[in-house]
């Protein structure tokens, strides 16, 4: 008895010190930026926020001092409040980068099953290899591209994320489950609809970031408020993912707080007034429930019930002054003016139709093929930084080669997705998560027909961790036994 205390006792103690220690390393790495970032500046403020730094500091004090099995749940809690900057912001690293990097650091040392060839061989092995696949290709044609390390260092950046996603949720194998990922999910909403609620309370000034987007207020549709993102159309994308699995996660269920969250993050929606991100939304839910009639009509009376509550309300507000009601109403506007960027965008295709202008390389030539390829800020001109569409993006910026592989990889990802769902050894809560993530999956899919929200690093997490379920879900018996757990 004695050893074994002596035992817990050292055991608690390497514990102390490890989050000690790490909270020590994150503070000074952290300082170091802002101390890098500050050198020949004149305002503190311009470089970092109050908000941010305490945000900072309450993220790398509970990754420190949270055991290894509720981490995942800290990063879900900070996923929608960790997407801006650090100092210098000129290498467009986030605060998400710095964490997950630490949080991978953190999960390799202690899981040793964790190793590159171990990845290799674990459930997860074959998405590692699509991803090296798509890395590679990409990286090689950026060779041929008009900015050759700008390119690569995007892609690398572009990479980073999905890939950390993947191995955490490798790791979660262990004991972090459907249930679990679903307070997590919970939890981020919540932290997204209070966002919003003091925005509307303070205003606009009340933001994580240091400057006002110019899609945050337009004469036209008003004001659309963007949480705590920088940018209200990625803010609608990633809300509308966190929807979606409050709506079709363990529909059997009657969650009186889901369903009321869900209501708020609809209201919250209706205020953002994007439209690609709802709509998506919406396809995949339907396209989803279609494949899994046993929870079709649970998802449907769920929904009905949100919808109708959402819609009591809307009785008390004046729907003339709601953004997405305003922009439903000028959705032909939008849709010339996209179709006239498109098919600008296409003769860059057209000049560099087998391998592209390179990654991220869309502001640097856009100019000369679309004068007018520009939005007026207070600060000036800034060229456009895609097509107002991720996949014509991708294709001018990568070629047909480039592009090939991304379709491919989307492709084996959705197949992934349907086996996972034709599975009926899992349970229902097991098939319900898949279903929900299956729906987010294709939400952001039909999202980047109009818009480019990947360049938001909490979304391109999301898409690691989508891309993931499937692979981790539906393909080996191992797999199924830690999900009934």
């Amino acid at each position: 008895m004695r050893a074994l205390a002596v035992e817990e006792d050292s055991s608690l103690k390497e514990k102390a010190s490890l989050g000690i220690g790490g909270i020590f390393s994150l503070v000074m790495l952290y300082l170091l930026f802002v101390l890098v970032a500050v050198k020949g500046a004149t305002d503190l403020d311009k470089i970092v926020t109050p908000l941010q730094l305490v945000l900072t500091l309450l993220l790398f004090v509970s990754l420190a001092i949270t055991n290894q099995e509720k981490r995942i749940l800290v990063f879900f809690l900070f996923l929608p409040l960790a997407g801006f900057a650090i100092p210098p912001r000129s290498l467009r690293i986030s605060l998400l980068f710095v964490a997950s990097t630490v949080m991978m650091i953190i999960v390799l040392r202690k899981d040793h099953s964790l190793g590159f060839s171990e990845l290799l061989k674990s459930s997860v092995g074959p998405l590692m290899k699509w991803y090296a696949a798509w890395f590679g290709v990409w990286s090689l044609i950026s060779y041929f591209g008009v900015d050759m390390l700008s390119s690569l260092y995007s892609i690398f950046l572009f990479f980073f994320l999905p890939l950390i996603a993947v191995v955490l949720f490798q790791a979660r194998e262990q004991g972090i489950g459907p249930d679990e990922l679903w307070i997590g999910i919970k939890a981020a909403l919540w932290i997204c609809v209070i966002f919003v609620g003091f925005q509307l309370i303070f205003g606009l000034d009340y933001s994580l970031s240091q400057f006002q987007n110019q899609n945050f207020f337009q004469e036209n549709t008003g004001i659309r408020y963007p949480g705590p993102f920088t940018d209200s159309i990625a803010f609608s994308q990633f809300l509308s993912v966190l929807l979606l699995f409050v709506l079709m996660f363990r529909p059997r269920r009657f969650d009186i707080i889901g369903i009321f969250v869900g209501v708020l993050g609809f209201i919250v929606l209706l205020l953002n007034g994007s439209r690609t991100a709802p709509i998506g939304a919406v396809l995949g839910m339907l396209f989803v429930s279609f494949m899994t009639p046993g929870n079709r009509t649970k998802i449907v009376i769920r929904v009905v019930v949100i919808l109708a509550i959402v819609l009591f309300v809307s009785l008390f507000i004046d729907l003339e002054k709601i953004a997405l009601v305003k922009r439903l109403l000028l959705i032909q506007f939008a849709a010339e003016k996209r179709i006239s960027i498109w098919l600008k965008s296409i003769t860059i295709f057209f000049a560099y139709p087998w391998t592209g202008i390179g990654f991220d390389n869309f502001s640097k030539v856009v100019l000369k093929f679309n004068p007018e390829g520009f939005w007026k800020t207070s600060e000036g001109a800034v060229p456009y930084i895609s097509p107002e569409s991720g996949y014509l993006k991708f294709l001018t910026e990568t070629g047909i080669v480039g592009f090939f592989v991304f379709s491919a990889f989307i492709v084996r990802t959705i197949i992934e997705y349907v086996k996972a769902l034709r599975n009926r050894t899992l349970d229902h809560q097991s098939s319900s998560f898949i279903a929900a993530s299956f729906a987010s999956y294709i939400c952001i899919l039909i999202s980047q027909i109009t818009v480019y929200t990947l360049i938001d690093p909490r979304i391109l997490f999301l898409l690691g961790f989508l891309t993931a379920i499937p692979f981790l879900y539906g393909r080996h018996k191992v797999t199924e036994a830690v999900l009934k757990q």
